[in-house]
């Protein structure tokens, strides 16, 4: 004996559907029913009574367990001497005068040395490039000398220009050269040449 299908009725709108229909036709409402676990709300319940029995017993046994007395530390049998220094006795007295801060000097005469060395070549020496760009006096020069003269830099420049007639117009330029040099400040500038007696002074101011 088969079973009759009964028609749907709208669980929202009352309406009776069709056999086989998933929504209303009045209300277009879904007609399948979702039904929640009867027995869920007991069995969350009951699970979380006994978590909380659970910890309140682990609680009695974690209070009733005996505590081990805590032991002094040991700090040995050393005797102090009266006589003994305290460990304050190596440190400066708070009174004792501060040394002397060091003086700082201003003296830079390596760094203008080495600025007036650059300067010279890239000006007057070629600066690598060609050796059409040298003058003709800068081969004549063999060193440079500074040392400071607060707050001034005073230079000295060795040559090999031989001390004759024609030795004033390579001095000049050498002089002049120097004294265009701006990124320092420099003072006295003296120009040696050569001579049968040694060297000669051919421009000092």
């Amino acid at each position: 004996m088969s079973t009759i299908p009964q028609p749907l009725i709208c669980p929202t709108c009352g309406q009776t559907n069709a056999v086989g229909r998933t929504t209303c036709w009045h209300c277009r409402r879904s007609l399948i029913i979702k039904t929640k676990p009867a027995n869920l709300g007991k069995w969350i319940g009951i699970s979380l009574m006994g978590f909380f029995a659970l910890m309140i017993i682990i609680g009695i046994l974690t209070t009733n367990q005996p505590t081990e007395p805590q032991k002094a530390p040991d700090t040995g049998s050393q005797n102090v001497s009266p006589n003994a220094p305290s460990p304050q006795s190596d440190t400066q007295a708070p009174n004792a005068p501060a040394p002397p801060a060091p003086v700082q000097s201003n003296d830079m005469s390596h760094q203008v040395l080495a600025s007036l060395k650059q300067y010279m070549y890239d000006n007057f020496g070629g600066a690598g490039y060609s050796a059409k760009y040298v003058t003709s006096w800068y081969p004549l020069i063999n060193s440079y000398e500074v040392s400071f003269s607060d707050p001034e830099y005073d230079v000295v420049v060795r040559t090999s220009i031989w001390d004759d007639s024609d030795a004033t117009k390579p001095a000049n330029a050498i002089f002049g050269a120097i004294r265009c040099f701006d990124k320092y400040r420099i003072g006295r500038i003296t120009i040696y040449g050569r001579s049968s007696s040694g060297d000669r002074i051919l421009r000092d101011e």
